[in-house]
């Protein structure tokens, strides 16, 4: 899994989009 580092993301939006891309990739992983 990679995560983009984009300097004007605060602390809570790496956090926010963090935990969004691991919810689709859990989701992908079940429904495999």
């Amino acid at each position: 899994m990679v995560l983009l580092e984009v300097p004007q993301m605060n602390e809570e939006d790496k956090l926010h989009y963090f935990m969004e891309g691991l919810q689709i990739w859990a989701q992908n992983e079940l429904h495999r």
